[in-house]
């Protein structure tokens, strides 16, 4: 039956494109209903329904279990838990199978734990934080250190505190489904830790065997990130393929940020053999422009390059860059036989010509 904004009974549809039977109670008084119910889709093509946005493939294919205990309210302070069990989705690349995924969000001690379980990988978020304000965390630290045009965050989001864990069991099969070129190595694994209030604002830390980022291969991949006073990351690769022929036996990447000022380090290649290596430095000045807009001023310090066993020189330059330009002072990348110099703006608008 339907009434006062309530669903409870039987429901269930039965075509070419789309076939699933429903059992349960709605409750749509809240923001997000409060529901119990059991759905059990047993076919859907997601190219005919125009529900396939991440694969774009027209011949995606899905079918699942679904059980569902939540207390509504709004997607913040909703409880309860989702299990989806015997899923199976199939496009043109292939097709992945999974028995269960299990996702809950619960409050204890004015604590919120919103948790994911499945084959492919485990996640765990605790802490002081909203579902909302989830997707504009990464901007709302970043502001803390970066401060200009559009970076900067004067928006109402509450002092937002949480721990982070993520465990990379098995991403391949669904990465290779859902997106070409990207692959995560089983057990690496994501944990961060993060307070907005706090004196130490964030500690990040990423470790992974392989990653596959679209055509380039990373071998051995440690990421250190720490925000106090200052953002400070350390970025350390073993090993970087390019191509099948061209590879970085090391890259290593410093960065610091405070007060609109950003600092890059970069070592890269082998030392011993100098076939490919060398250092660059970079400081780099985030400024306010009109219409709340930034520029970045990039001063690279002179330094030596080796490339295929040739030493190349590389002056001191600026480079600065905004939406819509690039400009470039002083250039300069030469060895014994050649000689590259670029002066100029590289720009989309008429008016820099």
């Amino acid at each position: 039956y339907l009434a006062d904004k309530v669903f409870d009974g039987k429901v269930g549809i039965n075509n070419k494109n789309i076939a699933f039977d429903f059992k349960g109670k709605l409750d749509f008084h809240e923001e997000i209903p409060n529901t119990n119910f059991t759905l059990n889709l047993k076919n859907a093509q997601l190219g005919a329904l125009h529900l396939n946005p991440i694969s774009q493939d027209e011949s995606a294919t899905i079918s699942f279990k679904l059980q569902s205990n939540l207390n509504g309210g709004n997607i913040d302070d909703a409880t309860g838990k989702v299990t989806i069990t015997d899923l199976k989705y199939s496009n043109s690349k292939g097709k992945i199978a999974t028995k269960t995924i299990d996702i809950s969000s619960s409050f204890s001690n004015n604590l919120h734990t919103l948790q994911f379980q499945s084959e492919f990988a485990d996640a765990k978020l605790v802490g002081d934080f909203k579902i909302s304000e989830l997707n504009e965390l990464p901007s709302k630290l970043l502001s803390k250190y970066i401060n200009v045009g559009t970076l900067r965050k004067t928006d109402s989001l509450h002092n937002e505190s949480g721990n982070l864990t993520v465990n990379f069991k098995n991403t391949a099969p669904i990465l290779s489904l859902l997106k070409s070129g990207y692959y995560i190595s089983k057990n690496a694994k994501l944990a961060a830790k993060y307070n907005l209030s706090g004196d130490e604002k964030l500690q990040l830390s990423f470790d992974a065997e392989d990653l596959q980022l679209a055509d380039y291969s990373l071998h051995n991949v440690k990421l250190r990130s720490k925000g106090t006073d200052r953002l400070s990351t350390e970025l350390d690769i073993a090993r970087l393929n390019f191509t099948d022929e061209y590879s970085l036996i090391h890259l290593a990447v410093e960065n610091d940020i405070q007060d609109n000022r950003m600092r890059t380090f970069i070592d890269f290649g082998n030392k011993e053999s100098l076939n490919y290596a060398g250092q660059i430095s970079a400081i780099s000045i985030f400024q306010e422009e009109e219409n709340q807009q930034f520029s970045v001023k990039n001063t690279l310090s002179p330094t030596k390059i080796y490339l295929n066993d040739q030493t190349w020189q590389v002056s001191e330059a600026e480079i600065l860059m905004d939406t819509a330009s690039i400009a470039f002072d002083k250039l300069s990348i030469s060895n014994e036989k050649s000689h590259i110099k670029v002066d100029g703006i590289w720009s989309n608008n008429k008016e820099d010509a």
